[in-house]
């Protein structure tokens, strides 16, 4: 585990430079960039979902298979499309190799071009490092694109401008198909907000879910595709069962982080532009996993398609404190006990090597 402990200690003191040389972070941030594209593009079979990848890779692009029969509203296009592009130009051998490279440089790409958006780059990087980047760049390459393209797509809901907004959906539907439920976001005001009626709202579904009360049945929405296969699956492995949500660390620090922000925010409200929007996005990150969570992969995936947002939202804590060492050591404790939390307590992944070892 060497490999990933040096990794992140190196990104982690790089992109701080950028608190002492402001003129310098869009330097600094291609080295970041560089060192994260390295870890996930060039890995191996280090983490859960690789072999499956390998796996629809090697089945989309055989010469029997038809994409465009009944497996299009199965497989997103960029399952079929960017595989198939990559293997006919460099061949067989390599192709799958570079599908991993192509997926980690978009990933990696999307999520820094959007952190422009954020007050901090240093904490950008700690909160993305640590928890999406090893959920989406390390394991869910599709959804790591597709939230990338998400998080740019906000300032086009703060602008008002659905046309573009809607050619950035569309593109991340490109990548994965869930990605069709950033289209409803588009009706949440960027500029208004009842601090009070969100509290009420966000204190009511915590009330439900403390008591065990389902809030969602999935079910009903058995006739997708990709929720009637994830019904399937978690009936197939005695996992559709209603789970208590608040054992979950993630959540629990999304909740209490947001919370936090919540009750801060006539304070923050000014500090950034985009302020409003991102939390409004996270709450409903955190309503979302509460109410499907009789169903834990689709609530872990909805609600990470929209928690994303954190990456852009928490640095703004910042402002909410006089003393600065403050909300720097509280974002630091979070990045460390995720890291601690993947790789110690759940030992998520195994230990690292690239695929260029193979050859």
């Amino acid at each position: 585990m060497f490999v990933y402990y040096l990794h992140y200690i190196i990104v982690s003191l790089v992109s701080s430079l950028s608190i002492f040389k402001l003129k310098n972070t869009k330097y600094i941030a291609v080295v970041v960039f560089v060192l994260l594209v390295a870890l996930a593009g060039f890995r191996g079979q280090v983490g859960r979902d690789y072999t499956l990848y390998i796996k629809y890779f090697n089945a989309l692009t055989s010469d029997n298979f038809d994409y465009f029969g009944n497996k299009f509203l199965f497989y997103e296009p960029s399952n079929y499309a960017l595989p198939y592009l990559l293997k006919l130009i460099f061949g067989r051998e390599y192709f799958i190799q570079l599908c991993f490279l192509l997926f980690a440089f978009l990933g990696v790409y999307y999520k820094m071009k959007a952190m422009e958006m954020s007050n901090s780059f240093f904490l950008s990087i700690l909160i993305y490092l640590t928890n999406f980047y090893l959920l989406h760049e390390m394991v869910q390459i599709r959804a790591g694109i597709a939230s990338g393209i998400f998080l740019l797509s906000i300032k086009h809901i703060y602008n008002r401008n659905f046309g573009k907004f809607l050619l950035y959906i569309l593109w991340a539907c490109f990548f994965h198909y869930s990605s069709a439920l950033y289209l409803f976001l588009y009706f949440l005001s960027p500029t208004s907000f009842n601090k009070i009626w969100w509290i009420v709202v966000l204190s009511s579904f915590s009330i439900l879910s403390l008591l065990g009360i389902n809030i969602f049945d999935l079910t009903v929405l058995s006739f997708i595709p990709k929720i009637q296969a994830y019904i399937e699956l978690m009936k197939a492995g005695g996992d559709f069962v209603l789970i208590n949500v608040w054992t979950s660390f993630a959540f629990l620090i999304n909740f209490l982080l947001t919370f936090f922000l919540l009750l801060k925010s006539s304070l923050l409200i000014d500090k950034n532009k985009y302020f409003i929007i991102l939390l409004k996005i996270n709450i409903l990150s955190i309503i979302a996993y509460m109410s499907f969570a009789s169903m834990p992969v689709f609530a872990a995936r909805v609600s990470q398609l929209l928690g994303v947002v954190q990456i852009i939202l928490f640095p703004i804590i910042v402002y909410a404190f006089k003393e600065k060492i403050i909300p720097y050591t509280i974002i630091v404790f979070i990045s460390l006990s995720f890291f601690y939390y993947y790789f110690i307590q759940l030992d998520f992944f195994k230990p690292y090597y690239t695929w260029i070892q193979q050859f």
